[in-house]
């Protein structure tokens, strides 16, 4: 039986991935170990590079069992979700769109189709660390009688490496976390630096225009709630 060990993140460790590195079934395992940085991170699925996770010893258990009959026993288990919601260009969703998702950790890609808000949601093995995702737009309206292709787009995600929107995440950790965001949002085509240079600057500014509040650049603590709430928790 293995030690106790204590892990130091790099960007793309999440609970979920260090629980099925360590042999459990259920992330809550490693989670519960971590009551201070369950404070601060609230998200066991957004960790920060630096932070530190126990990663708790196995536990042998033992269950007795009556010979000469079947004996039922039950894990603990559990599924993670990769969700991810589809807009257009006008920041409208893009719904009932079909799509294909591919993840490293697996031979056969998926095939579904969003909802009606532009939503997917796919169940994904703790250990995948990147996927691909095309979905098929519809075409666009061309002249009479004209036949158009749907138009396919393609994104290649690194899962688990969203950044928290914390008060305990340091700069330039924060930085990278808003522009994460608001590149996927479609304001920010820069590079996830941690540089709060114009080009951010610029992206916030759009970004307060269409959904607030009102205010600077800078990123203020009701900004970063606004941020947050739009890209982590879209209402369908």
């Amino acid at each position: 039986m293995a030690d106790a060990r204590k892990h130091t993140c790099a960007q793309g460790d999440h609970i979920a991935r260090l629980a099925k590195e360590g042999g459990f079934t259920h992330w809550k395992t490693v989670w519960d170990a971590n009551e201070a940085l369950g404070k601060s991170r609230k998200n066991p699925n957004m960790l920060c590079p630096g932070d530190e996770v126990v990663v708790p010893a196995r536990q042998d258990q033992e269950e007795s069992a009556t010979t000469g009959q079947y004996n039922d026993y039950q894990l603990d288990e559990y599924d993670l979700f990769l969700r991810l919601r589809i807009l257009k260009g006008d920041l409208t969703v893009l719904a009932n769109a079909p799509y294909s998702l591919e993840i490293d950790a697996e031979p056969v890609p998926r095939t579904g189709t969003t909802d009606g808000n532009g939503q997917l949601e796919e169940v994904i093995p703790p250990e995948a660390r990147k996927a691909k995702l095309t979905v098929r737009a519809p075409a666009p309206e061309g002249a009479k009688g004209q036949v158009q292709a749907e138009v396919p787009m393609t994104w290649e995600l690194n899962l688990g490496a969203l950044l928290p929107i914390a008060d305990e995440t340091p700069d330039p950790l924060l930085y990278m976390a808003v522009q994460q965001r608001l590149r996927n949002l479609g304001f920010y085509s820069g590079p996830v630096n941690g540089e709060w240079n114009d080009s951010t600057k610029t992206a916030v500014r759009g970004f307060r225009e269409i959904y607030g509040p009102k205010g600077s650049d800078k990123p203020a603590d009701a900004f970063l709630r606004k941020l947050e709430e739009v890209h982590d928790h879209p209402k369908g």
